[in-house]
């Protein structure tokens, strides 16, 4: 019998094409990253990041679509 691999030795063992569910709550994560990005978003507007206060908002847009439980544009 062959010996494993290092790597193989240190991987959980799972069954092949198991799925496994995402940890934590995305609802919650959505609101506190909301919560965070209210005052990123006001930081980067005063310090005049006008490219970065652009791609904050998208992010703002994303959280709320995940709170709101929406799916997806593309989908």
């Amino acid at each position: 019998m062959r010996r494993p691999h290092v790597y193989e030795r240190s991987v959980p063992r799972i069954r092949r094409g198991a799925c496994t569910a995402p940890e934590g709550d995305p609802v919650r994560a959505a609101r506190s990253v909301l919560r965070a990005l209210q005052a990123v978003i006001a930081t980067a507007d005063a310090a005049g990041l006008a490219g970065l206060v652009d791609l904050l908002d998208a992010a703002w847009i994303e959280a709320e679509r995940i709170e709101a439980g929406t799916p997806p544009v593309g989908t």
